[in-house]
């Protein structure tokens, strides 16, 4: 039986004030919850049916683990059609740069504000092995649902920054900032250094001028055709060139 306090706490957890406040985020679905339990990652509260805490029985016992019927599971849901568990974790953040001085590829993000962009390019970054991403603080929270749904598991492996990004990147002096824009070098004709910083603006609005005056390269992607639009998705245009960075 599920209390009207905890679904009450629950669905604050689907604002970003919700998720500050109790320093929490929710995880729905059987795929990333099974990964989860295997990783024996920490879990605060499990919300989950009989017939998927049948399939985990040595979980009953505990005293944070709940079983709720499925009207009560689509209550504290912030999915359409909920997937048998919920689960509540700690929110972890990251704040150690110096952590990231092994990588030779950073990915940083000028106020994103897609949650579905973020997750896909959480996903894009764990398939070619990108361990970290920055992002500048104003940027959309990691731990909306939206994004953790569709990064599929992969917000578990890429580590993601919220900082100051002019003073992040001169914490990095030694990476090399490559800005991208619909203006610059032709991305099959740039040479990319050991170590860089490869920086997308927003979605609607590019690179702020701030950061674009320190950019040292400028890389675009050609386009084939005569179409006039002007821009590509967030996601698709960090696919594009990560795909050719990787394949050189």
């Amino acid at each position: 039986m599920i209390t009207k306090n905890q679904i009450k706490k629950i669905r604050k957890l689907n604002t970003k004030k919700g998720r500050t406040l109790f320093d929490k985020y929710v995880v729905e679905g059987v795929k990333i919850t099974n990964e989860m339990i295997k990783r024996k990652i920490k879990f605060h509260e499990i919300y989950a049916t009989k017939s998927w805490l049948n399939r985990h029985i040595y979980l009953r016992d505990k005293n944070n683990v709940f079983e709720v019927n499925e009207k009560e599971l689509k209550n504290i849901s912030f999915l359409k059609s909920p997937n048998e568990v919920l689960i509540i974790l700690d929110k972890v953040n990251h704040h150690n740069l110096n952590l990231l001085k092994n990588e030779s590829i950073i990915l940083a993000y000028d106020r994103i504000r897609d949650p579905g962009n973020l997750g896909t390019i959480l996903r894009l970054s764990d398939w070619f092995g990108i361990k970290n991403i920055l992002c500048s603080n104003d940027s959309v929270d990691v731990f909306n649902p939206k994004c953790i749904q569709s990064s599929m598991g992969s917000f578990l492996n890429v580590n993601v920054y919220y900082v100051d990004l002019i003073s992040s990147f001169k914490k990095l002096k030694e990476y090399q900032l490559i800005g991208c824009n619909i203006k610059g070098e032709k991305l099959n004709q740039m040479e990319f250094p050991k170590k860089f910083i490869l920086i997308f603006g927003s979605e609607s609005n590019g690179i702020s001028s701030v950061i674009y005056k320190k950019l040292e390269k400028i890389v675009t992607i050609p386009k084939f055709s005569k179409s006039k639009i002007d821009s590509l998705n967030l996601a698709s245009a960090s696919s594009i060139i990560l795909s050719n960075i990787f394949l050189k």
